[in-house]
């Protein structure tokens, strides 16, 4: 077959499980050091949410010394919008099934609720 020879040397890896014969065709390697992670899940608690989404969006343009848990959930070394497709994808599967895009408050909400509170506070100055 397409078996490669190697010494015992190259093999003392504490990743390697299996007998060595002096060729490597039936070998197994254990990744042990790839944590379990929930894809999109920047804090790691096991859950795609809003916190989630805000780890990115602070971070979104970063192209330099950046990790999964600064938003780069698809590894690349940026945070941008593939690393966004992922988390819009995963969010509905640990939120009920809501979008990513009806948990964000739009701006027009924001401002009609910063308008009542304005209105609520000039009325208690009364």
């Amino acid at each position: 077959g397409n078996s490669r020879s190697a010494s015992r040397d190259a093999l003392a890896d504490p990743l390697f499980e299996g007998s060595f014969n002096g060729n490597i065709d039936n070998v197994v390697f254990v990744n042990a050091s790839i944590p379990d992670t929930v894809l999109g899940d920047t804090n790691n608690d096991g859950l795609v949410l809003l916190d989630d989404y805000e780890t990115l969006r602070t971070n979104f343009g970063a192209t330099s010394s950046v990790t999964f848990e600064d938003g780069d959930v698809d590894h690349d070394g940026d945070v941008d919008h593939d690393d966004f497709w992922i988390i819009r994808t995963e969010f509905p599967k640990y939120n009920n099934g809501a979008s990513l895009a009806s948990a964000i408050p739009e701006p027009a909400s924001i401002t009609l609720i910063g308008l009542a509170g304005l209105a609520m506070l000039r009325r208690s100055k009364r």
